[in-house]
């Protein structure tokens, strides 16, 4: 089951980086110095990044709540334990690919996108503490941080806040 979530990760990935200005930075980077030509390079692998782990995000946690929510996990748990594992890898994926994002472009960091990191940081570590702890009391307090909801509705609010605010 693991190997299955490991390849739709994988398919998911080589999709959104065609899609990104990733594959633009990361064929041309080779030939640039630091400079103008290094930071016209780091800001469109930054761009990239920062498409991908939004777009990723939103449609793969998406994918994973209509499992959730329509009542397919109890009818079929293989869905269920597929779409848990695909959750599992590719937001760790997407948030290193997110936290990196706000690393190269620092400089223009603002109070929302530092909120929106330590958001991502407390979900991703509380979700790594769920998935990956033997300790029942790290189990459960990683388990008492990742289920709010209203935590992921405010790192959705706060992400979309920062794309629209970086479009403008």
């Amino acid at each position: 089951m693991r190997s299955l979530a490991l390849l739709a990760v994988i398919i998911a990935s080589i999709v959104l980086l065609y899609k990104s200005h990733i594959l633009t930075a990361l064929a041309n980077g080779y030939e640039y110095e630091y400079g103008e030509d290094y930071e016209e390079w780091s800001g469109e692998l930054a761009e990239g990044l920062g498409e991908i782990a939004f777009n990723g995000a939103i449609l793969l946690n998406a994918g994973f709540l209509a499992v959730k929510w329509l009542g397919l996990s109890r009818r079929f748990p293989a869905l269920y334990r597929l779409a848990l594992s695909i959750h599992e890898v590719s937001n760790i994926v997407l948030g290193a690919a997110a936290l990196l994002h706000g690393a190269l472009l620092i400089e223009y960091a603002g109070l929302v996108e530092y909120v929106l990191a330590i958001l991502i940081i407390a979900i991703l570590l509380s979700g790594i503490m769920l998935r990956y702890s033997r300790n029942r009391k790290l189990k459960a307090l990683g388990r008492h941080i990742h289920l709010q909801r209203l935590l992921a509705l405010l790192l959705l609010v706060i992400a979309v806040v920062h794309v629209v605010s970086v479009e403008d």
